[in-house]
């Protein structure tokens, strides 16, 4: 599969979304002018192969632009016993305006990086959504050889579209979240990714969970998955339709 790299360009640099009670920040391919912005100001154990459960799902529209995901639990739509989690997860509520979850990623509760790396395989979708590293932000891995692997994601999937998201807030340590999406935008903008921040509307000046809209600090609730769903979609549906 080809690949085909796509970027938002509204605007000289980025161009903010207004949809769905969700406001998303796109960051344009570096040949567009204009430099990268961060999104809020920056204030081990060996991996093992674990194939996700097997999930069966309504059939695929073959005219429907499709969409895979590879990151951890805030993502997964099944627990590493195969318990159905699908209501926390963002891919739920991110299909329609002619966008299809294709379950052909790799998401598991706990994933780290390395491990995304070693289970992922090439994709059978349009776009890859790559929304992961929550798990490392406190492992001691740097930034740099974290987003190595972001880069090797990419690759080894296949995906001719790729996009990159924001991690939601962590509010135990709030700098490590808004360090590595600060990171991700730059390294979106510099390899002709997309990058979509769909937390903003969920999240602090402080970088932490808005009232209500976390279970624990570091995953949203339902209602807060729906949001950065219908976010996830407008970023995702935005890129394919500018057609770059």
């Amino acid at each position: 599969m080809t690949r085909r790299r796509t970027a938002i360009a509204v605007g000289a640099v980025a161009a903010v979304v207004i949809a769905a009670a969700a406001v998303i920040a796109f960051l344009p391919a570096s040949g567009m002018g204009g430099g990268p912005q961060a999104l809020i100001p920056s204030s081990s154990e060996a991996p093992t192969a674990t194939p996700a459960p097997e999930q069966t799902f309504a059939p695929a529209d073959p005219s429907a632009e499709t969409f895979a995901v590879v990151g951890d639990s805030i993502s997964a739509r099944t627990d590493r016993t195969g318990i159905d989690q699908s209501a926390g997860s963002w891919t739920s509520y991110a299909p329609g305006d002619g966008l299809e979850y294709r379950n052909t990623g790799w998401a598991q509760n706990g994933a780290r990086l390395a491990e995304m790396q070693l289970n992922l395989g090439e994709v059978d979708a349009d776009v890859l959504v790559i929304l992961a590293g929550t798990n490392d932000l406190t492992a001691g891995m740097s930034i740099a050889d974290r987003l190595a692997i972001v880069g090797q994601l990419a690759e080894q999937s296949g995906a001719a579209q790729i996009v990159i998201s924001a991690v939601p807030p962590f509010d135990p340590l709030p700098s490590a979240s808004t360090a590595w999406n600060a990171a991700l935008a730059v390294y979106a903008y510099q390899n002709d990714y997309t990058f979509v921040d769909p937390w903003l509307a969920l999240r602090t000046t402080d970088g932490t969970y808005a009232a209500g809209q976390t279970v624990d600090g570091v995953h949203p609730t339902t209602t807060a998955a729906a949001t950065a769903g219908a976010a996830l979609r407008v970023g995702i549906v935005a890129a394919r339709d500018a057609g770059v």
